[in-house]
């Protein structure tokens, strides 16, 4: 792995050691615009950082200009030694998104409880299984989903991911993706979709800009079947998941169903 560092004449750099452990320099393999607003960065890693992914959702610290940046993985956890990330255009990761192939960055270990699914299933009768299964995101949210979504943890497809939730087959079951984006071509990962779609998934593009509403909208738009029986997994901006928390627990959704990565 090449260790070779790019560094922008504003990068400083922090502390060899953050809380909770050593920074371990990385190798970015791929750093490219994946939709407006948005690039895929491919990160090399070391083996230790790859097996401790254990889980769809977790996270890791990114060594920053002024404090660590935090991104959530967007590939499956299948102890592969390449994590993808999908990372928001903004001032703050400019650094990050400027940096080319073949730089070296220092990351934490995947860090963080990921989504729960396991431990939410386990909390309920078997007369109250899983029936339908809400995904909701925003931007670059759709991160930890897409991996939750390509883990085979919703029992999609086969999978040789480390850990394979419980989540048994049902032919009547429902998994439906709302994903929220200003316009189509701010939608992160619209290539894979259609994939998504033939493993039954349902994607339902929100665009706040062309069509004026929000994915909490749109949810509130459709008429929950079986409550009790809806496992939903969100991640976005706080607005977001909060509108959308109050959304389902009022359609009497289970506090302990509502699940978020962070």
């Amino acid at each position: 792995m090449s260790k070779a560092r790019t560094v922008l004449p504003t990068y400083v750099d922090a502390p060899s050691v953050y809380i909770g452990g050593e920074w371990t320099p990385s190798t970015i393999v791929k750093n490219v615009r994946n939709s407006t607003g948005v690039h895929r960065i491919d990160i090399e890693v070391e083996k230790h950082i790859a097996s401790q992914y254990k889980r769809p959702g977790q996270y890791i610290k990114v060594q920053g200009v002024e404090r660590p940046v935090l991104l959530a993985i967007a590939s499956p956890p299948d102890e592969r030694n390449v994590l993808s990330f999908l990372v928001k255009d903004t001032p703050y990761h400019k650094y990050l998104l400027d940096l080319p192939a073949e730089s070296s960055i220092d990351l934490s270990i995947p860090m963080g409880r990921g989504f729960q699914i396991q431990e939410a299933l386990n909390t309920h009768n078997d007369d109250q299984q899983i029936k339908h299964i809400v995904l909701m995101a925003c931007g670059s949210g759709l991160a930890p989903i897409a991996a939750v979504i390509e883990s085979g943890c919703l029992q999609l497809s086969p999978t040789n991911s480390q850990e394979v939730m419980d989540i048994k087959k049902s032919p009547d079951r429902t998994i439906t993706l709302y994903i929220g984006a200003r316009t189509r071509a701010h939608l992160p990962f619209a290539e894979r979709y259609a994939e998504w779609e033939k493993k039954g998934v349902k994607v339902v593009p929100v665009l706040s800009r062309t069509e004026g509403r929000y994915v909490q909208e749109a949810l509130q738009a459709e008429l929950l079947e079986a409550p009790e029986n809806t496992l939903a997994l969100l991640c976005g901006m706080k607005g977001m998941t909060d509108a959308a928390t109050e959304l389902l627990l009022a359609a009497g959704v289970p506090k302990s169903r509502i699940l978020l990565n962070f």
